[in-house]
């Protein structure tokens, strides 16, 4: 065997290529040369691709400059495989200039029967200790070069960004890892950690040992400022009943105990000072009111405040300067202000939404008495702790409500920001929008686009001479760099993305973008939160459990690992085994990884962030991948693993219904097995021939080609089997995602079903963002009804409080189904395997959180 890049191996496939005949390429791959610098273990090998024809040396001047590990090198160059692992890496590591920027992405292309053979015949005499394909693989998906946002989504583009700039990918983001001066300290990076309540706290308001491990595992791993969760600055006024606080000395030693590990790591952390207001909880734990500027009520807690007397506020302003203090001789580097979002007390002092006072200096009608508790309290803070300890304040851009200006507007805010820069404060920390119920723009999910408050920054960024840094939706680290390089702001802030890749910033420093684990905007975090459940992350099951689930510790017992399913429980599995040091097999039935989510970003286009980032993982992990294999009892006895991992998903039970046989219906599992290229076995007799036929002879082919972008492109003008007038018979998340993917294609949409309210496995946060999506594309919902039969003119249903039957009219009927466990597999293996697991919805619907959670459980559980 030919050892891989020796002078052999060159030698051989050089004298192939001159009797191998007709050998059909991409046309990108035909038209230049491509410059390839490969790292092997044994040292870096330079070549070229030059016509598609692979020759020894480096050829200066080429449109391409591509840098890959040997694994992937392998596989374009000897199985001609421009495959998903090929796609995650080329789409953050390519760079482009001259014509070839015009050719990508690469095109898809069915190869000629010489080039498959060629393949095969360089694979037979190739000899690779690395990663290698199940077989070779003849297909090309899509490639990517960019994002023209910060989001998953490929389709939105970004609110602030300047179109003549194109940051390429690849490129080490220099500017976002430069130092920068926040007062007086200077932070080694321009990446800011947002504050996020956790209720993780002890009872007397100090961090908890699970709290300080999770900050100083991202300040391990590189972050520059940390900003902590809100502290409340009165004991008798707690934000949640778990929640930090800096209102007594007792609590100074607690916090030393978080600075010192995180200033370890060279990472800098300031508290968020606040005094809770309308939003106090004291009705509830002091039998207190909640307090304010005037008497409103909260829309977090429905309580409502008393209003606060001109003499009450000096105490109040010295509650705030001796937090501070503490804050100081805790060891922070600083403070922030909470004053955004007509929120908590300086917050709503600042806006006339909740500033009604008509008298006063703190009068509600003008700028100087909204602002004026601010200042006081600013010129306090000052007084105690001096000039040279950094303050920031958290403020909204504007508090537009549905486009109105009812509350501040930008101009109001540009006004303000220099009357607080004059009397100390250090940087502005930019939001947007107001409380509400649902924290609707403080916390955005999918219907925000990203960066949506950087044009509020960079407004501010004019008026002041102190940094100036955004929040909401920054979730890119290319899109970051592209803010700061634009001079859009000074630094950036993030939460979420930290939440789901306590690596972020180390990453980025080692420009392994690719390794990035994304928020995909579920809004998992938050609606844990309102239910006051234990606050995680749907993709970072690690999130809150860093001290026992190490990312870096490996198994002082390796075992050999079997996983059947390659969705995202069975991929993560993989991945967390693989870190840990086990010996592991991933198998999947169809001849692509991804499983039901590949379903899931068709229709949540962010959540293809979270299966790009799989993907490489299983071709960048010591991980065998088996594709296109059926896993039966008989073959787990013959493969004898310490451990059996079941993750192959739940069954998908359409509802029994008069009239569901009727060619105008359909079922959620007959759209999921034509996605992956197969033929409904319940429902082939009522396609039409042709996909009938094309499935049948391509199925293999729209396996390894098909992607959900692909799918969101190509159903924009075709969609098969789909009427004008659709009617989707159930209401979990799957169904409604489907609904709006089908009105979004310009289809009048109905959604019908017997729970009392749509989507029950999700939170209110994200449930009202799908409201509102469905609301604005037409779509007409119908809960507490029960569908009696299905016509070819519709579906009949009656509702559960009145006996009258009514008709949707409908040319297609979608039967969304329900999740049910599917354990036979499980069973029989659970009998002879030492050891027997399974992940995900194959025990019942749980979703992506569900999947990641067990997966991980399960491999660290094995020690």
């Amino acid at each position: 065997m030919a050892e891989f890049l020796s002078d052999e191996w060159f030698s051989k496939v050089a004298e192939m290529y001159k009797t191998a005949g007709d050998l059909q390429m991409p046309d990108s791959l035909t038209s230049v040369t491509v410059n390839l610098s490969v790292k092997t273990a044994s040292g870096e090998v330079r070549m070229a691709m030059n016509k598609g024809i692979i020759q020894k040396g480096f050829v200066d001047g080429a449109d391409v400059d591509m840098s890959m590990p040997a694994e992937y090198a392998y596989k374009i160059l000897v199985l001609n495989d421009w495959s998903v692992g090929m796609r995650g890496y080329i789409k953050r590591q390519i760079k482009l200039s001259g014509k070839m920027a015009k050719l990508i992405p690469l095109q898809a292309y069915k190869p000629s029967q010489p080039t498959v053979e060629f393949c095969n015949k360089i694979a037979e005499f190739t000899d690779f200790q690395g990663q290698r394909a199940a077989a070779p693989q003849t297909q090309t998906s899509v490639v990517k070069v960019s994002r023209e946002s910060g989001s998953v989504d490929r389709d939105q583009r970004a609110t602030a960004q300047p179109e003549e700039v194109r940051v390429r990918q690849g490129l080490k983001l220099g500017l976002l890892m430069s130092p920068w001066k926040f007062g007086t300290v200077e932070i080694k990076n321009r990446l800011v950690m947002s504050p996020m309540t956790l209720v993780w706290a002890n009872p007397d308001e100090t961090p908890s040992d699970r709290q300080i491990s999770y900050w100083v595992d991202r300040a391990r791993n590189g972050v520059g400022l940390i900003i902590t969760e809100m502290n409340s600055v009165d004991p008798k006024h707690r934000y949640q009943p778990l929640s930090v606080g800096l209102h007594s000395d007792f609590q100074i030693e607690r916090h030393k105990r978080l600075t010192d590990a995180v200033h370890q790591y060279g990472a800098r952390i300031i508290p968020q000072l606040t005094h809770p207001g309308p939003e106090s909880l004291a009705p509830f734990l002091e039998g207190l009111p909640c307090i304010g500027p005037s008497v409103n009520r909260s829309e977090s807690t429905q309580q409502v405040c008393r209003e606060l007397k001109d003499e009450e506020l000096p105490e109040l302003v010295e509650m705030f300067a001796q937090a501070a203090r503490r804050a100081r001789e805790a060891g922070y580097d600083g403070i922030e202000l909470h004053m955004a979002h007509n929120y908590c007390l300086l917050g709503s002092f600042l806006s006339p939404l909740r500033n009604k006072r008509e008298e006063g200096p703190y009068v509600g009608h003008t700028v100087e008495g909204r602002l004026k508790l601010s200042l006081d309290t600013i010129k306090r803070i000052r007084e105690v702790v001096g000039r040279d300890f950094p303050m920031t304040v958290r403020i909204s851009g504007d508090e537009t409500i549905g486009g109105a200006t009812t509350g501040r507007d930008l101009t109001d805010t540009q006004r303000i920001a220099p009357m607080l820069e004059a009397v100390g404060v250090d940087c502005f920390h930019v939001s947007g929008g107001v409380i509400t119920s649902l924290v609707d723009q403080i916390i955005a999910g999918a219907n925000y686009k990203c960066g949506f408050n950087a044009p509020a920054a960079r407004a501010i960024k004019e008026v002041v001479g102190v940094p100036v840094m955004p929040v909401g939706c920054i979730h890119d680290p290319v899109y970051a760099e592209r803010l700061l390089r634009d001079g859009w702001c000074d630094a950036v802030v993030m939460g979420r993305p930290f939440l789901a890749d306590p690596e972020l910033t180390k990453k980025i420093m080692e420009n392994r973008l690719d390794d990035i684990r994304h928020c995909v905007r579920c809004l998992t975090c938050v609606d844990s939160l309102m239910k006051l459940e234990d606050v995680h992350c749907a993709v970072n099951a690690r999130m809150g459990h860093e001290e026992e689930w190490p990312v870096d510790a490996k198994t002082v017992n390796p075992r050999r690992i079997m996983i059947v399913g390659a969705g995202p429980g069975g991929m993560e599995a993989a991945r967390v085994a693989a870190l840990r040091g086990h010996k592991v097999t991933l198998y999947d039935k169809h001849r692509r990884v991804g499983g039901a989510l590949v379903t899931a970003c068709t229709v949540h286009p962010d959540n293809e962030a979270l299966l790009d980032y799989l993907m490489v993982q299983m071709w960048k992990l010591p991980i065998t991948v088996k594709l296109g294999v059926t896993v039966t009892p008989e073959l787990v006895k013959q493969e004898k693993p310490d451990v059996f991992i079941d993750a192959t998903g739940g069954r998908v039970v359409a509802p029994n219904i008069e009239g569901a046989h009727l060619p105008n219906v359909i079922t959620g599992s007959m759209l999921h097995r034509m996605m992956f290229g197969e033929v409904p076995i319940e429902g082939a007799a009522k396609l039409p021939g042709y996909l009938t036929l094309v499935l049948r002879l391509g199925g293999g082919l729209i396996q390894r080609l098909v992607t959900p972008e692909r799918i969101r492109r190509i159903t924009r003008s075709w969609l098969p089997l789909i009427g004008r007038r659709v009617v989707v018979v159930g209401a979990d998340l799957a169904a409604i995602e489907s609904a709006e993917f089908i009105a979004q294609r310009g289809r009048t949409v109905a959604v019908i079903d017997s729970t009392e309210s749509l989507a029950p496995e999700i939170g209110d946060k994200r449930r009202a963002e799908h409201i509102e999506r469905m609301r604005d594309l037409g779509i007409t919902m119908h809960t507490q009804c029960d569908v009696t039969k299905i016509t070819r003119e519709g579906v009949w249903f009656r509702s559960q409080f009145g006996d009258r039957e009514h008709m949707l009219p409908a040319d297609t009927v979608l039967l969304a189904g329900t999740i049910e466990p599917k354990t036979e597999l499980y069973d029989a293996c659970k009998v002879f395997v030492p050891a027997s697991f399974t992940v995900g919805d194959i025990s019942g619907l749980g979703l992506i959180d569900k999947a990641i959670k067990e997966a991980n459980a399960v491999i660290y559980g094995l020690g």
